[in-house]
């Protein structure tokens, strides 16, 4: 039977926060480790873009597993690693092509486990990952922060758990014509992704 708590025990517990900074924190707030983050666009939206360069900076926070299921490691997916300002020396940004949920599992039960995991994309795992997945992952590993990216038809985040990923998201962005809408359990806010620069640029609606 689980313990009730008191609100002076909840007010007394601590918390493991994301130290973000700068643009980042004003954009996503406070947030824990841990739970499920979504990026969402068209097509050549620049959905990767936004998570490249997140991916980017989160590694100068802690440990980034990046998967990138549907690109892999082609001449493409180099150029926008290039593009999103990783350097090539980054050795807390770990790249892989597509693995099966089962590698992603070995991978997360290493000593040196990644923080954050970006799933890119999530239609390639829609045999492997369902809505009971989502939260199982989450649940086996409450300290890992599992960002997935997806397609988007019709304003909506494609296949059925990209939909489910969306309900049980902390941060959810969506990516469209190279500018980042966020939303979620933060103020948000709504970002220009400057490629060239490898950074986000405050748009003219921030918190609007």
């Amino acid at each position: 039977m689980e313990r009730v708590l008191t609100v002076s025990n909840l007010y007394d517990k601590n918390y493991s926060l994301i130290p973000f900074t700068g643009i980042w924190s004003e954009m996503l707030g406070e947030q824990e480790y841990g739970g499920i983050w979504l990026v969402y666009g068209a097509e050549k939206n620049g959905k990767t873009s936004f998570a490249l360069i997140l991916a980017n900076y989160l590694s100068t926070l802690d440990s980034v597993l990046y998967i990138s299921a549907e690109e892999g490691l082609k001449y493409t997916f180099r150029q926008a690693c290039i593009r999103a300002g990783i350097d090539r020396t980054n050795q807390a940004l770990k790249i892989l092509p597509y693995v099966s949920l089962d590698s992603i599992h070995r991978h997360l039960s290493k000593r040196r486990a990644p923080r954050f995991v970006f799933v890119d994309n999530l239609s390639v795992y829609k045999d492997e990952i369902n809505d009971k997945i989502l939260l199982e992952l989450k649940k086996e590993y409450p300290d890992v922060t599992f960002i997935y990216v997806a397609h988007e038809e019709d304003g909506e985040p494609y296949t059925a758990v990209a939909k489910a990923c969306r309900r049980f998201s902390d941060i959810i962005v969506r990516v469209t014509g190279l500018t980042a809408q966020v939303g979620g359990r933060t103020e948000g806010g709504t970002f220009r992704i400057d490629e060239e620069k490898a950074a986000l640029l405050f748009g003219d609606n921030v918190n609007d």
